[in-house]
């Protein structure tokens, strides 16, 4: 019997605290207004390829000056 009541109370503070519901845990950087999330690896590789986009422009510049 009290193992019951204490299984019952112990269900009832997981859901109080929030540690019964299943969401996948997430981990943001950066949290918009419109519920957006852009994690750490996305925001590494958004500025890995504008760094590379830079790089061959200005590469290219060089190169056209050469010419």
């Amino acid at each position: 019997m009290s193992d019951e009541i204490l299984e019952q109370r112990k269900a009832e503070l997981a859901e109080k605290l929030g540690l019964g519901k299943t969401e996948p845990l997430k981990s943001t950087f950066f949290k918009g207004d419109f519920g957006y999330s852009i994690n750490l690896t996305e925001l590494l590789s958004i500025l890995i390829l504008f760094i590379l986009v830079v790089f061959l422009f200005v590469y290219r510049k060089k190169k056209k000056k050469q010419l």
